[in-house]
This record gives structure tokens, sequence and C-alpha cells, in this order.
């Protein structure tokens, strides 16, 4: 797999997954030039990339690097005080992605879970998790106490040995040719330091892998990979042992998060020297030294009297809690804001620094939402925060954003609840911190029911019984109690999937929504003589049901039916009901926690690409009737006079500034004689900025008109401020100029400039623009295909529209000749459950058939790849997935994506279905396709509009 030969196909998807904002190397060429102009230069990147992997060679200066440095502290003092950074020619990352993509797949099998950083699927928050709860452990009784070891490797990445890194990939078993790749690659690079901007000449290497680089983390956790190893064997040796723990509990010996190292073990002295052994031979093979300046040793209580003794053996301070690791506080017992202060602080320090710049609102919306909360997230999956230190931090937040200084509190134009509502609900999208923080915990529960990372496995063997109920008992943990207090409304929210039903207890659990006990009133005494299991009403592959039951209870009755039962004998599945995949995701917690709010009709109408965000916000507080006109001054008190700017005859009131007054009115007058709206009279402002408004636009000029819309409100506020605090007379040409200029820098941000000839609309003529976005397109030819001799095609589509939805799809054989089809009205909430209801009745049509050559191909991405990824399916479809697998499995079956341009008939069928009531099978071709199936079998392309690069 590492050393099979390149295809285009991996060449191309590898370069569409790079980012194409990374800083360019010494050609001075960033992603996003290769992939604007792929067409133009592919062939010869191509090439060049194939050659590496045919010749094993790199080619002169293909692998030059600029060094840039990036300071690890605000006070620099010396080179020890940087970080150097490796800026790599964007061709030559290429190869090194490919291999890294390549070794990933690999890494997570040979690297030891003890390792979390770099590898997929492993998580940050598990060396924090045990970090921490090990330090809670240290307390416990034990010869020689118990100790934890904070190792400080000096300039990790920079040190690694060469040939210690070979020799370990090929003691993994790595084959040759694949190290000889490595091999290459790490001699031929050529390192060049950027001195204020400027390239100070080239110099070869000898030792180090370039951060920065995608492969050199992967590479990386390879050689430290005997590190770990290595404590591991001591433990297994006797040699050293583990920090005492309560029974049935496997304490890690060590956790890694690359260079970051913990190592958890009893203070005796035998153990601290075998140690110290191992990591001087560690150091001495691969050129990685522990820095014991910056190391230290944190003792337990019972460690303490042999404090002098462990630190002379070990060559290490003494550490003291709380202490920082991978960003996050580590301490004993219970959070408190102290332990947080230092990240608030943090917080608070960014937002004062940002109020030196003078930044928009805008923009401090943006900075709360990108900077602010990433600073908060590493703890908040991790710790129960005090609620007093949350609200703190929330005042600066909210502080920051209405006044710009995190300690000025100011007028609030709109609640901060409202801010932090969904854009469609009329908040602008920010997360409460408290809500957040309970949000990710919860998402932690999942983690440790269901997971099984070292984290997860370690807390659920301390804290909870085999029925994942919690002790009873106290255990002193930091993360303990924050997961205990969402433990009973976690647990109490699962819901089992019916596999083979023998883990689901029939009667009161929850595998129907909620248990049958309850939906039936059933009393303690039938409970306590029943303990039937699901299984016991399942026979081969059918429900049975008592006739006595059904009578009793038909609405349960018809809901059990209605389970779907797998082919195969399958365990039941503990599944998060709310959530579509069955997984509990952030997301679903925070709904979960904060249920959302009613729409609002202009809630998303605001928020745009094509938008410029001062505009959104200014559209957002007048939306809301918050913005402050005279009026709105009157209500809290200001005692004034108020007249309109603009025609100096009627109070200033929102609805008066923005849509009544004669100025304002002819602009939006004009603006419905352009969009070809009816003349619009007693209109409100929420109307005007409502989706069903413009419900019969096509889309681009839906995009048109909320930029339109927006605008007009910022220029409207941007013009009577002017007139209000500048003294500038009101000039109505002026305003319409002004208007008209930032409508059209809107537009022509989004849409593709056009000559007259290009579009008859009159919006887009007027600003000189084309409906199409503003980027290079191509037409490409589609068509559909006939499978080869002896294979069935079958298309399938699902249409969904409202209230309607349908599926359907078509047969033909290798000559195009249409086999059958099928069509069928179904309920169901979006259009990819009738795109997968199409696929699972393909297949069961096929089996009953007795066709046994399929070939699937659908016009859905997401089918495509749920075939790929079968867990990435809905849960409530996932029974029926997993019968189709079964079947697709026993037949010679293949899957492929054709554009809906190639999809006609199985789209219409699928149309059909959706208009009419029950299902057809249609045994010759439907007299409203014949022209597309016409189209078809002659091979006739269609054809699709699609960018250069998409």
């Amino acid at each position: 797999m590492l050393s099979t030969m390149l295809t285009v196909e991996e060449i191309t998807t590898t370069v569409k997954g790079m980012d194409g904002f990374s800083s360019p190397g010494p050609d001075g060429f960033s992603g996003n030039f290769f992939h604007h102009c792929w067409e133009v230069v592919s062939g010869d990147v191509i090439c060049a990339v194939q050659s590496f992997f045919q010749s094993g060679s790199v080619m002169p200066h293909f692998n030059s690097n600029l060094l840039t440095l990036i300071p690890k502290k605000e006070v620099t003092d010396g080179l020890a005080d940087f970080r150097p950074i490796a800026l790599a020619n964007f061709v030559f990352k290429i190869i090194t992605k490919i291999l890294a993509d390549r070794l990933g797949v690999i890494a997570a099998r040979i690297i030891s879970p003890n390792q979390s950083a770099f590898i997929k699927g492993r998580n940050i928050s598990d060396p924090i998790i045990l970090t921490s709860e090990c330090m809670n452990l240290l307390d416990r009784d034990c010869k020689g106490g118990n100790i934890a070891i904070k190792l400080d490797i000096s300039k990790a990445f920079d040190t690694l040995d060469w040939d210690y890194l070979l020799r370990v990939l090929h003691s993994f078993g790595f084959c040759s040719i694949f190290i000889v790749w490595i091999h290459n690659i790490l001699k031929s690079a050529y390192v060049s330091v950027l001195v204020n901007g400027s390239s100070c000449g080239f110099f070869t290497c000898s030792r180090g892998v370039r951060q920065g680089d995608p492969l050199s983390p992967l590479l990386f956790c390879i050689a430290e990979e005997v590190l770990s190893r290595g404590i591991s064997r001591l433990v297994a040796k006797g040699k050293l042992k583990c920090i005492a723990a309560p029974r049935k509990v496997s304490v890690p010996s060590h956790v890694l998060f690359a260079d970051d190292v913990m190592v958890f073990m009893q203070g005796n002295t035998r153990g601290l020297r075998a140690l110290n052994r191992f990591l001087e031979v560690y150091a001495r093979n691969s050129g990685q030294v522990v820095n014991k300046a910056k190391s230290s040793v944190f003792l337990g209580k019972h460690a303490r009297p042999r404090e002098v003794v462990i630190q002379h053996v070990l060559g290490i301070r003494e550490g003291f809690l709380p202490f920082t690791y991978l960003g996050v506080p580590i301490f004993m017992g219970s959070p408190k804001p102290i332990f947080f202060r230092a990240i608030a602080d943090k917080v608070r320090c960014k937002l004062a620094a940002w109020k030196r710049h003078q930044l928009s609102q805008a923009a401090r919306l943006q900075l709360i939402s990108s900077v602010i909360q990433s600073v908060l997230i590493y703890s908040f999956q991790v710790y129960a925060w005090p609620r007093a230190l949350l609200l703190k931090v929330q005042g600066w937040t909210r502080n920051f954003f209405w006044t710009g200084d995190p300690l000025k509190k100011g007028s609030t134009l709109v609640s901060w609840k409202m801010c932090c509502s969904p854009k469609e609900c009329g908040g602008l999208g920010l997360k409460d911190l408290t809500l957040l923080n309970r949000a990710l915990l919860l998402k932690k529960c999942w983690e440790v029911a269901f997971a099984s990372s070292p984290a997860a496995v370690f807390l659920k063997a301390r804290f909870l019984k085999p029925s994942f109920t919690p002790f009873s008992y106290y255990q002193r943990s930091s993360i303990w109690l924050g997961l205990r207090k969402l433990w009973p409304s976690f647990s109490s929210s699962l819901r089992w999937l019916v596999g083979n039903g023998k883990n689901i207890l029939f009667w009161t659990d929850n595998w129907l929504g909620s248990s049958i006990s309850s939906q039936c009133n059933l009393n303690s005494e039938f409970l306590s003589i029943h303990h039937e299991h699901v299984s016991d009403f399942i026979f081969e592959g059918n429900w049975v049901l008592q006739e006595s039951f059904v009578s009793l209870f038909p609405e349960v009755a018809e809901a059990i039916l209605k389970v779907p039962i797998p082919i195969e004998d399958l365990p039941d599945e503990i599944i998060w009901p709310v959530s579509s995949s069955g997984r509990l995701l952030t997301a679903e917690a925070f709904l979960f926690l904060s249920p959302q709010g009613p729409t609002l009709p202009w809630g998303s109408f605001i928020w745009h690409l094509g938008i410029q965000p001062r505009k959104s916000l200014a559209a957002w507080k007048i939306l809301h009737e918050r913005i402050l006109v005279d009026t709105a001054l009157q209500r809290r008190g200001e005692n004034l006079c108020s007249r309109c700017s603009f025609c100096t005859s009627a109070i200033e009131s929102l609805t008066h500034l923005f849509l009544d007054c004669p100025f304002v009115y002819d602009i939006w007058q004009w603006l419905f004689c352009i969009f070809k709206i009816p003349r619009q009279h007693n209109v409100s402002l929420p109307l005007l900025f409502s989706a069903a408004f413009i419900a019969q636009f096509p889309v681009a000029l839906k995009i048109l008109w909320r930029m339109a819309a927006c605008n007009l409100l910022w220029c409207t506020w941007m013009e009577r401020n002017k007139i209000r605090f500048e003294g500038s007379s009101f000039c109505p040409l002026h305003f319409k100029q002004f208007f008209f200029l930032s409508f059209k820098d809107s537009a022509s941000t989004y849409f593709s400039p056009s000559s007259p000839s290009q579009t008859t609309n009159t919006a887009f003529l007027l600003l000189s623009l084309s409906p199409l976005r503003a980027c290079a397109h191509k037409f490409i030819p589609v068509v559909w295909k006939p499978p080869p001799i002896g294979w069935i095609k079958v298309n399938t589509d699902g249409s969904f529209n409202n209230s309607n939805a349908g599926f359907g799809g078509v047969y033909k054989d290798h000559e195009g000749i249409f086999l059958g089809g099928f069509s069928s009205r179904v309920v169901v909430p979006s259009a990819i459950d009738a795109e997968i209801l199409a696929v699972l009745e393909a297949l069961q049509v096929a089996w009953v058939r007795r066709w046994t050559h399929i070939w699937l191909e659908t016009d859905s991405a997401l089918v495509v790849l749920y075939f790929k990824s079968p867990h990435l399916v809905p849960w409530r479809l996932s029974t029926q997935w997993k019968n189709c697998l079964y079947l697709s499995g026993l037949m010679t079956f293949r899957i492929s994506h054709i554009f809906r341009e190639g999809n006609s008939l199985a789209d219409g069928l699928a149309k059909y279905g959706a208009d009419n009531e029950g299902s057809v099978w249609w045994r010759t071709v439907p007299r409203f396709l014949i022209p597309s199936y016409d189209y078809d079998l002659c091979s006739r392309p269609n054809f699709r509009r699609v960018g250069i690069y998409p």
C-alpha cells in the first residue's frame, strides 16, 4: 500500500484537499495558485510527483524550504525561545502529503494508544484526562509513594537522528522502497532562514524533521514509539511499577502528546534508576535529550518523605500543583476559580489588546466567535468550570462586543441571550459559555460510555458499574464531578437500536422512543414477573406478537411491527435518538441542553457571503428594532425633539426612517421596479426581508435582493449619521449614488462581470453583472453509459419538495434497453432519506428478480459515500441499509455516481412518485419519459456547468 504507484486521481484528490492559504515556499506559489490554475499546471505537477515515486530521487532544490522563526512567548531572549517552521514548496508538499495519508492508515495500528498526537481518531483530551486522574491518585498509599514526572525533550523535532529513524522504520517492517523514499526526502532538504522577510542563503540539514511538513509529525510519532514501548516494557518486566489504583482499574504508566511526556510510577529507587538508564540509552540512540532543567516531578503525600532521594536519582526538580499540560490546568480535587484564572486572564488580555485597534463591531463579532471560544474549548471538554468565573468571562466578552472594552459596561441594544441564539432564530450564532461547557461535557459522557480510547476505558472502569450506573460512593476526581451532574439526563435520553434483540428488555428498555411499560401503563407487579427480551418476540426475521397484546394495545403493536429487523445476526446498539447519525455530537449536545427557539423569517436572510458583515449587523439591529433612532432614545429617557434628517417633516421612527421616508421610499420603489415586483403598499421591514417575499425569484435574483435590501438599510443609517454628527447636508442625488455604489460593490464581490448580452434581467443589466458566481466556468458533457454485457444498471433518485417526497429507479441492460422501473410516494423528513429508500428498493427488486450482476448508479454523492462509510447513514435507516449491504454482498455489485443531467429517467420517476399516491412498477417506458429514454439510448450528452476548480 505504501509503495504502490500513484494514480492521477490520487494526486488530484490530494491537491484539492490541501490548504490553499498555506504560506508559499521558496518558489512563491501558494496552494491557491495550483487550485485555480490546475488545468494549466496539472500535467507538469503530476509528472513531477510521479517521477519521485518512480525513481525515488528528489530533483535538485525541489526540497528547498524557508525557515521562519515563530516566538514561543511574548518576550524572547534567544534562539531557544523560537519555534522553527519550514515553508516548503507546494508541489513538494504534495509528495509528503500523499505519503502522510498512506502512512496515517497504518500509523493508528502500530502506534500505541498511549500516544495521542497526529493520529486519526485520537483526541488531545485523552492525555489531559489521564494526567488529571492520575494526579488525583498520587496520594494513594503504596511503597515508595506515587509520583508523576513531566518530561521536557529539548528541541524534540529538530534533534531526531535520521539513522535512528530509519532503523525504527526497518524494525517496524516497512518495505525498503518506502524507507529509501524517506531517506531521500530527509537528506535532500535545503533550508534558508527568513530574516525580516528576506531569505539568507541555503544550507543542508543533518538531523531533525521539519515542523510544517505533512509527513514529519507521523515520522516523529513512529520514532517516539520506541520511548513509549520502552517504558511499557519496563512495567512488563517489573522494573517500574505503575501508581497504586483502585481494584479493576488499569492506570497508564505514561501518556504522550508529541514531545509532551508524562510518566506515572511508584517512587521506589529501583524503578527510578531503571527509568533513568532507559532515558539515557534512548537519548544516545535517538538524539532526543531530556531537558532536566525544564522537567519536573510531582510527589504524592506518601512519596514526600523521599523527596530528596527522588530528586537526586532523577536529577529533576520538584513541581507543584496546579501546572499546565497541553494548555489545560492540572490540579487535585474539584475545579476552583483559581485553577482557571490563567485561561480567563488570557481571554481578558486578548480582548484588551484588540481594544487598541479600534475595531468595528463586525470585526469584534468575528474575533469573539473564532478566537475567544477556541481559547476555552480544550478546558471545556474536560472540566466543569465554576459558574461565577464563566459569567465573568462572558461579561468581558459581552462588554467587548458592545463597547470595544472588556471592562467597560455599555448600553446593550440586544440581550446577550438573543446574541447567543442561532442566526435563523434572530441571533448572532455566538455560544453561551455556560451551555458550551455543559454541551462539551455531555459529549464527553457519550465518549466515556461508548468509546474505546484509554481515557474512556479508565473513567468507565473507575466510576461506572457494568450497567452504566455511577458508583454511589465518593472518589476524588477533577473531571468526573462535571460528568456526574449530567449523567442522569444523558443516560435517560439513550435509546436501543434493535439488532438480534438479545440485550434489550422488551417491556422496560427504551427501544420504541419510550419504554412499552410507560406507553401501556403497566404496573410493577406485571414487570416483576416479566423479563422477556426483544429476541423472544422475533422468529425467523419477523415479529411475533400475542393476539391479546395486539388487541389491547393496537397502536404500540403497530409501532413494533414497523421496526425493521436485520437479516444478519447483529448485536443491539445504543444510540442518541435526537442525532441523525445516532451518535452524540457537540451540535446535538448543545441543542439538547438549549432547545432552539422559534425561527424568524429574516433570521438567516441578512447573512450571506456576498453581504459585508458590517451591513448584515446593521440590518440585524434594525430588524430587532434596537437601532437608536430618535423614538428609541426617547423611550430610554432622552429628552429630545425628533425630526427626520432626510425629509424634516416627520418624527424619526424606525419605520419612517428605513421605509416610509419619501426619499427612502423612492429607492424601495425603484428596487421593486428593477426586480419586477408589483408596487407595494403598507409593507413592513420583516416582510421585505423574508424568503416568502421573494419565493418566486430564481436563486441568483434572491441573493441579489438580499444584498440590495441590506445595503439600503446600511446606507440609510450611515447617511443619517453623517447628517447628525458631521453636519453635512442631505442631497437626495448623493444618497442614491451612495446606495447604488454600495450595492454594486457587494454584488460584484459575488457575481461575475458580464456584457449586456449575457443576461436579460434588469437588475443584473443595471449592475453589468452576470447571474453566475464570480469565478471561471466551463461546460462538461454528461452521458449515460450502458453497463458491460451480462450486467444490469439501475439508476435511482429521490425527490423531496416540502411535504411531497418520492423515489424512483430504472433498470436497463448492456444495450440500454428498458427492463423495468419503479416509483413510490413516501413520507420522509429529508431528500437523503428518499435517496436511500430508492437504493433499498432497487436492490430488493433486483434480489427478488434474481438479477445477480447489478451496477447501481445515483446522482447522490452521499449515497455513494454511505456505501464506503456505512456508519454515516442516519440511524433510523441503518437497519435497512445493513440489509441493503447484506443483499449487495450476495450479488456481483458495483456503485458509481453520475451528475443529475445524466440521471433524467430516474429523476422523472422520483418526481412522479412524489406527485402521485402509491407505488408503481413500470413494465414499459412511461410516455412522459420517452424523450429522455431516447436521449440515453443514443448516448447523446447533456451539458453541466462547473467551475474550473470546484
